[in-house]
């Protein structure tokens, strides 16, 4: 289906289109250590922040596109400067094309932007693959009331972003009522560690890996971080799955156990909601119904606390590695376990709260919700809205 869509029914067939046919496309002239902290004027450069100067070159409603590095993209109307691989993207004319509508065309349209980048540590994009890019066209008028929809959906968005963050800060604060901080209860509590209690691993990776890659939906879920859903504590499926033969080579973990993240953006847990097998960029934490109810260790290993004692334990290291011996080691208080069951119903509670949200996000919309999203087709991109 293309075009804007609103209860199921096509509103527009827009022309298909250049940018370069639309948009007058340019770059900044300056470099990055022009930027002045104080400086009275938007300075946009590569960085996803934008930083500030003293002089403005400019003066336009435009959209501005990192020409290397991240490649992001932002909006801006006003007056400002730009870094000389910044592109600066215009409409030629006033009644046809919508810079809103090409900002948000180009916010998808970035993904393959990325992939045409080319160079070495530093990938950059050139002029053409923007003014070559083909976009959907539709009327004006059109074009702004797709904008509009999808501003609502980005107020809805952001609601439900705060709703989420005041509902977790609310479960941190119930925590920290019920048991004290993670790492200084007060003695309130008994500490053990946890390789007393509990039986840690870390995962097995058989290399290399595309050789044990299987489509068969007979194989074994082959669990990766990419398959924790953001602000999730769970992981539930899996995008690939590795033949018996790997799963020999590598750990099974079950439903119930815990992962621990072991490298880079280490000490993020998660809870399993499935089986397979992990390689060694995880630890699993495996008996934990012997001393724990899942969600209290959850929060317990998730505080910012228990963040903090993983960092001092790998403090000094090239890479930022949680081994089992160090995992093994860490103490933690053990309260009693029908005091954590009791956390655990409030966290079931406030959970409800979150559904309940996340289906009805604003009473500005009812009983509906929106969503949007990108269709490829001749070399290039569609915007759409729905309304369910």
């Amino acid at each position: 289906m293309t075009g804007f869509v609103m209860c199921g029914k096509p509103q527009f067939i827009g022309e298909w289109v250049k940018l370069g046919d639309v948009a007058k496309i340019r770059t900044g002239k300056l470099d990055a250590n022009a930027a002045d902290e104080d400086g009275l004027y938007p300075f946009f450069t590569c960085a996803e922040k934008t930083l500030r100067i003293n002089t403005a070159a400019y003066d336009c409603e435009c959209v501005l596109v990192a020409g290397n590095g991240d490649l992001n993209v932002k909006y801006f109307n006003g007056k400002f400067n730009a870094y000389q691989r910044t592109y600066i993207i215009e409409s030629k004319g006033d009644k046809e094309l919508h810079v809103p509508y090409l900002y948000r065309f180009l916010s998808h349209y970035v993904k393959t932007l990325r992939k045409e980048s080319i160079g070495g540590v530093i990938r950059y994009i050139k002029l053409g693959s923007l003014t070559g890019a083909r976009l959907q066209l539709p009327s004006m008028e059109q074009q702004m009331a797709i904008c509009g929809v999808l501003d609502s959906i980005d107020r809805v968005d952001r609601y439900c972003l705060k709703e989420l963050d005041r509902l977790d800060k609310l479960v941190k604060s119930r925590f920290i009522e019920m048991f004290g901080d993670a790492l200084n209860s007060d003695n309130r509590w008994p500490e053990r560690t946890l390789g007393s209690m509990l039986d840690i691993a870390r995962g097995g990776s058989p290399r290399p890996i595309k050789s044990y890659l299987t489509s068969d939906p007979a194989g074994i879920n082959w669990i990766k971080i990419g398959d924790a859903v953001n602000g999730s504590r769970y992981i539930e499926n899996t995008a690939e799955r590795i033949k018996p033969s790997g799963a020999k080579k590598s750990r099974l973990v079950h439903s119930g156990d815990f992962l621990l993240s072991n490298s880079m953006s280490f000490g993020r847990p998660y809870i399993l909601k499935t089986e397979g097998c992990i390689h060694d960029g995880w630890l699993v934490l495996q008996g934990v119904d012997g001393c724990f109810d899942s969600l209290f260790l959850y929060q317990l290993l998730a505080s910012d606390d228990m963040l903090h004692r993983f960092r001092g334990l790998v403090r000094g290291g090239v890479v930022n590695n949680l081994n089992k011996d160090l995992v093994s080691s860490v103490s933690v208080m053990v309260p009693p376990i029908g005091l954590q069951r009791d956390f655990a119903t409030f966290v079931q509670q406030v959970d409800k709260l979150r559904f309940m949200l996340l289906g009805n996000p604003s009473p500005m919309f009812g009983h509906r919700s929106f969503c949007c999203s990108t269709n490829s087709g001749n070399g290039g991109v569609i915007l759409e809205a729905k309304e369910y």
